[in-house]
């Protein structure tokens, strides 16, 4: 995205243009670009403490799926790519029938469209791509892997799926991941951080997807904790919470926060424009941020506490524990 003053759009959209219209790849500048991705995987995953948390998650989670496999890639497939490669991949993709525009801010909405129209309506490409159906299979037994590595505190995760974005759950699970981990006031914290002082910390990650979707309850422990210790402690809880629910002011206490917050954010421009974006790839409607705020209002704390039961008492799930080499 480019942020510039409003009598700039034609250079924005410009650029934008050329950029889709062509490529020059030498073999020089692909090399330049493969070490930048190869450095970039590096310092993110290869070479960063707990580096490979998430490409194992996802590789685990999502097993058979498009999912998989880490977005970045691996190193001897970047290493593979071609001049040749490249330009196929950019002229079948890089098209105005495979992209989404917004343009937000101080414009004149038929001077905007008229240019729209000059720097894109020509640009012609081949349109080679192929949308295939992406099956996630359910994880089909309880998955246990320990890691080895140079780090100085364990780390547990335990990782569930869930259901895919259009799916009521996952407004729901907005509230579960809020009563379990991700504030001072959360059952885990409370319990095993402030109480308990068995772990540093405790946070509960929601990863939202088109097809699909992962909650990951990581627990940093505090030396000389054992992972099964927590993974028993946790376990407590989240039957807890199956079994009683949870209490009015917990509920009542998220539901104004989730509220304040799905508001605010719309008061950020690019915040709505990015939406937007989403919310046609995934939905062809626009309009549907109007009814987000509505379709949180509507969880209820029977929700909370069936879901919890059906996608993580009930479901098989992914244990991922960090542990010092020594």
């Amino acid at each position: 995205f480019e942020k510039m003053p409003a009598n700039k759009l034609e250079m924005a959209l410009w650029l934008e243009s050329d950029r889709m219209n062509s490529l020059d790849m030498s073999p020089d500048n692909l090399e330049n670009q493969k070490k930048v991705v190869i450095e970039e995987k590096k310092q993110i995953n290869d070479n960063a403490l707990y580096g490979s948390l998430f490409p194992n998650i996802f590789k685990n989670v999502f097993k058979g799926s498009d999912y998989e496999t880490a977005v970045i890639g691996e190193i001897d497939d970047i290493r593979s790519v071609t001049t040749s490669d490249a330009s196929e991949f950019h002229n079948n993709y890089y098209t105005p029938e495979n992209s989404v525009l917004v343009v937000s801010g101080d414009i004149a909405y038929q001077e905007a469209e008229e240019l729209i129209r000059k720097y894109f309506s020509d640009i012609k490409k081949v349109n080679g791509f192929k949308r295939k159906k992406n099956i996630v299979p359910e994880i089909p037994e309880d998955i246990h892997l320990s890691v080895h590595d140079n780090v100085q505190l364990s780390v547990l995760n335990i990782c569930f799926q869930i259901p895919k974005i259009d799916s009521k759950e996952n407004y729901i699970f907005e509230y579960i991941v809020e009563i379990l981990a991700n504030n001072k006031s959360s059952r885990l914290y409370n319990e095993l951080v402030y109480k308990k002082k068995l772990l540093r910390s405790i946070k509960a990650i929601k990863f939202t997807l088109e097809d699909s979707g992962l909650i990951i309850l990581k627990a940093t422990l505090n030396p000389g904790v054992s992972a099964e210790t927590i993974k028993n402690e946790i376990w407590d809880v989240i039957n807890d919470l199956a079994i009683q629910g949870c209490t009015d002011l917990e509920f009542d206490k998220i539901k104004n926060q989730i509220e304040f917050d799905n508001i605010a954010k719309y008061q950020k421009l690019q915040n709505i424009s990015v939406e937007t974006v989403f919310n046609y790839i995934y939905f062809k409607d626009v309009m549907r941020m109007n009814e987000e705020v509505k379709k949180y209002m509507t969880v209820s704390k029977q929700d909370v506490k069936d879901s919890v039961n059906n996608f993580i008492v009930n479901k098989n799930k992914f244990i991922l524990t960090y542990l010092p080499k020594n």
